[in-house]
């Protein structure tokens, strides 16, 4: 027996799980450092992360400070790349009471963030789902007969006060007209379409859609609104007669935002580039008593691109690997698309894209979107050997390229990038208020760290 052989065997082998075991107790700590920035960054002094109050300022400065305390390089001379956005910004008291009674904001009844402010008491007046039968081409309204006498009656009967009335259009009635089935769907189409358009084809100012399913909106930029407009729940409208009080302000306009970004330089091909981006903007606030925390959305996200530079930080991978947290996400990819357009490195150097969005959960695994594309096959091959011969994760699940996340702002620039998210687990609902930290699970995120940097060692 060769003794000297054996000592060194059991040298290296102890020296090999020393190695694992302390690469593995450090994924263990950023797994918590993931909780922590969830928290954080989803906590009420935010205010939602959006324009109100500078929520968004406050989660990019406060982001710039992690990098910083990272040791994490600006890229470029600032941390901050600045651009302009349009948005809105609905802070201070909203206030709605319906026959006296004040209702519950979001909940009772929901107002689309680029509505106009609405400032007064209005009479309800309940008008025909018929004289929606309309089709529009060629900037020409062309109504059916049927259409055409409901609504030359009802406009006599009211006109004269339609500046002090809400107009109000009971959508759950529509499956119970006497109509066929394609005039009932041309009715909701045409009611659904002024969500984004401008103006309506009957001048009124103020607009209350009744539903019992209220809808949820984003921030996404869409022309101004000639006219205000929101929802309710029916249930709330029983009387003959109902008197609306209704007091918000809403200010529209551009504002300067920015994205937030590092690098750590690689070791061995510091001009290849791993890029790393999750957004941290969220909706921001519908009044002070609505705030939109966003911890699932995503400020899971961006925990996990922080995690990532602090690990990478002490453990730098041979290509250098730049953090992109962008804001404008909401609002129509904003961020992502300003970066691509206006890049801080030089875009063919970078060989995948990762992007981090809905990160809370994860027991069942992760998904990537564009996860078919050819140009991001060498990544998923190595993850998916990875995966099989360390068992990290129960299932990674692929889908087609769609436009739902800061990744594809890259693939329209023929850049390999992945949309990552997580599936199962404790997560709470998107574009809500009950999107908090609490209701968050973390216990899957040292695994999906783990598969990440497995996958990354080997790429």
């Amino acid at each position: 027996m060769n003794y000297k052989s054996t000592r060194l065997q059991v040298f290296l082998f102890l020296l090999a799980a020393l190695f694992y075991n302390f690469n593995n107790k450090i994924v263990a700590q950023d797994s918590l450092y993931i909780k922590k920035i969830t928290c954080d960054l989803s906590a009420p002094s935010m205010f939602g992360r959006g324009t109100p109050y500078q929520g968004e300022l406050k989660a990019a400065e406060y982001i710039k400070n992690e990098l910083i305390q990272l040791q994490v390089s600006p890229l470029g001379n600032s941390y901050f790349q600045d651009y302009e956005i349009y948005g809105y910004d609905m802070s201070g008291k909203v206030c709605v009471v319906l026959n006296g009674d004040t209702l519950k904001n979001f909940y009772d009844y929901r107002l689309p963030f680029h509505t106009p402010s609405i400032n007064g008491n209005f009479s309800i007046i309940e008008a025909p789902l018929e004289m929606l039968d309309y089709t529009f081409g060629n900037n020409v309204y062309v109504f059916t007969e049927k259409a055409s006498k409901k609504w030359k009656k009802f406009y006599k009967r009211h006109h004269l006060d339609f500046s002090n009335q809400m107009i109000y259009f009971n959508m759950d009635k529509i499956k119970d007209l006497k109509l066929d089935s394609l005039t009932k769907k041309r009715i909701t189409d045409n009611l659904n379409n002024w969500k984004i358009d401008s103006t309506n084809c009957f001048g009124f100012k103020n607009v209350l859609i009744g539903t019992s399913n209220l809808p949820g909106f984003g921030t996404r930029t869409m022309p101004e609104k000639t006219f205000s407009f929101f929802y309710i729940k029916p249930e709330f409208l029983q009387k003959k007669k109902n008197i609306i009080d209704i007091h918000f302000t809403n200010k529209m306009g551009y504002r300067k935002t920015q994205n937030v970004c590092g690098i750590v330089p690689g070791t061995h091909f510091p001009d290849t580039v791993i890029l790393f981006i999750g957004h941290y903007d969220h909706l921001g606030q519908l009044g002070d008593d609505c705030v939109f925390r966003g911890a699932f959305d995503n400020a899971s996200g961006t925990a996990y691109v922080l995690a990532f530079a602090k690990y990478f930080v002490q453990h730098p991978l041979k290509y250098s690997t730049v953090f992109v947290l962008a804001s404008g996400e909401e609002s129509g990819l904003q961020g992502s698309t300003y970066f691509v357009n206006h890049p801080l490195i030089v875009l063919k150097t970078v060989k995948i894209v990762l992007n981090f969005d809905l990160l809370c959960g994860g027991n069942d695994g992760v998904l990537f979107f564009n996860g078919i594309d050819s140009l991001c096959t060498p990544f998923l091959k190595i993850m998916d050997q990875v995966n099989e011969k360390e068992q990290i994760v129960p299932k990674i699940d692929k889908r087609k390229n769609i436009p739902n996340s800061d990744h594809y702002p890259f693939t329209q620039k023929n850049i390999p990038a992945l949309f990552a998210l997580t599936m199962g687990g404790l997560k709470p609902p998107t574009h809500h208020p009950d999107d908090i930290c609490s209701s968050c699970g973390f216990d899957a995120s040292e695994k999906i760290m783990k598969l990440f940097i497995r996958t990354l060692e080997n790429f």
